[in-house]
């Protein structure tokens, strides 16, 4: 009876030392899914209770084999066909990392790190799966390559990406709507996703984006990582700019009947700026402007009028034409005929006498009103301008060549959209008709740019200005002088800063 008592107890004390034995043996940092870039260096974590020799951890994987093909044994490398990149990482008695150098997209998969004293394997290993993307995803657009886009025409984004694993990327968009997603099934190496969208204005400086990471990991059973890996792209497309044909095309004023004198306006929605003319249908002259003046050829008729507005874009042409009754009725009462004033011979070129003043550009469409400060002997400027997609005027500074007037440079900074304008030109008087040609570079940090990127500047065409004549106060409607400051501020709503 003793004999079995000693028995026993010696049989509990040996299963309370294997349990106790089993339980110090267990992983205790299990390895975790993780996600890299092709030619990059991963390091797989697996930790476990007690050191050697009361543990013997082994690396495994299901990479070039169906069934586990060993990698390490505790920290030595076996013979693997990929044994020159494999490292264990053996910092601490109870650490036993698996690093694999120069990642290859056919390392993507499953690995194992096994506790082989401890018991059964289930219980004491640990499985982790490594996705190996090929590179970041590419993306490419039908629009063209400067996304100057047409309103209403179709366009689409497609992005994609290799990768091997269990885990396949995701890609999800976003940007001003609307747009239409096509994401097929991802198949076993490639990941793809796109986006149509037609465009309206509201996208005009506005950009899709595609965010890639890895979202879809299902419940594992236990003893397989089940955390989802870090690993995200993001693909930010440029700004949109948006331009439209010229559109909604209307003639002002609107008269049953007209007089010698009267001037018709030719108006037309469009980007950039159209350019305009007018066609006597009776006699087929035309008028390169958007403005015509009734003349004495037209009393006694009723004549259609054609004004046509075109602007191009991408290197085509787009136009709109409307057709306007004009009827001038002959005059009842004898007509009292004007000498023709003497005429004034110019030389063919000279320089310009003042810039001060008020002047238009038609196409592309942009408008200043400067003055040149008396007294300077630097040819210091200042004054407001704004440009075709603006309604605002902004205040401008810069210098001009004094004292002959012949080159201009202005700079102004844009309240809302937080951007900056630099324009430079230079005056000529050609025949009498002085001229500012010049261009200009625009620049925005809403393009979201980095350190070290100055973002996307826009250079605008080039500008051909011309004196708009007589500048009237927008209270009264009084003619203003140019070279009075506060005329120009209580014209426009804005205060200029005065030289000290």
């Amino acid at each position: 009876m003793e004999r079995v008592t000693s028995l026993r107890v010696l049989s509990t004390v040996c299963c309370l030392l294997l349990a106790f034995h089993a339980s110090d043996s267990a992983i205790q940092r299990p390895p975790e899914n993780h996600a890299d870039m092709m030619g990059g260096t991963v390091v797989l974590i697996c930790e476990v209770h007690a050191a050697p020799p009361l543990t013997r951890v082994m690396w495994g994987e299901y990479v070039t084999s169906s069934i586990v093909s060993p990698i390490s044994d505790n920290e030595f490398i076996l013979a693997h066909p990929n044994s020159n990149r494999y490292r264990i990482i053996h910092n601490t008695t109870t650490a036993f990392y698996l690093e694999i150098r120069d990642l290859r997209l056919e390392d993507g998969g499953r690995y194992v790190c096994q506790d082989t004293l401890s018991g059964p394997p289930q219980l004491y290993r640990g499985e982790m799966e490594l996705i190996v993307l090929e590179t970041n995803p590419v993306c490419n657009s039908t629009a063209p390559p400067d996304n100057q886009v047409l309103e209403g025409q179709m366009y689409t984004i497609e992005c994609r990406v290799n990768y091997q694993g269990q885990h396949p990327p995701k890609m999800t968009w976003t940007g001003p709507p609307p747009f239409d997603v096509a994401t097929p099934p991802p198949t076993p190496t490639t990941v793809w996703s796109g986006i149509q969208y037609v465009v309206d204005r509201s996208m005009d400086l506005r950009s899709y984006e595609c965010n890639t990471s890895i979202t879809d990991v299902p419940n594992q059973p236990e003893g397989v990582a089940g955390n989802t890996p870090t690993w995200s792209y993001l693909h930010r497309g440029p700004q949109i700019f948006v331009y439209w044909g010229p559109k909604n095309l209307f003639a002002t004023p609107v008269q049953a009947e007209y007089e010698v004198g009267d001037t018709i306006t030719c108006t037309a929605d469009s980007r950039p700026e159209a350019t305009y003319f007018w066609q006597n249908m009776r006699t087929l002259e035309q008028i390169y402007s958007r403005y015509y003046t009734v003349g004495n050829d037209m009393i006694g008729f009723n004549t259609s009028m054609r004004c046509m507005a075109q602007n191009i874009i991408g290197g085509f042409v787009y136009s709109e034409n409307l057709f306007h009754p004009v009827l001038v009725r002959a005059p009842t009462t004898p007509t009292t005929t004007t000498p023709p004033p003497p005429t004034t011979t110019f030389p063919p070129q000279a320089d310009c006498t003042d810039l001060s003043g008020h002047w238009i550009a038609n196409n592309p469409r942009a408008e200043f009103v400067i003055r040149v400060i008396p007294g300077s002997q630097t040819g210091e400027v200042e004054g407001v301008m704004k440009n075709n997609t603006e309604t605002i005027w902004v205040e401008v500074v810069g210098t001009t060549r004094f004292p002959d007037f012949g080159y201009l440079g202005l700079a102004s900074i844009w309240p809302f959209n937080d951007g900056v304008t630099g324009f430079s030109g230079e005056c000529h008087r050609c025949h009498g008709l002085e001229m500012i040609i010049g261009s200009g570079m625009w620049r925005s940090r809403l393009d979201s740019v980095l350190c070290g990127h100055g973002g996307n500047p826009y250079v605008y065409e080039e500008f051909y200005f011309y004196r708009a004549g007589t500048v009237r106060s927008a209270l009264d409607g009084r003619e203003l002088d140019v070279h009075n400051p506060t005329a120009i501020s209580s014209r426009l709503g804005v205060t200029l800063k005065k030289k000290k």
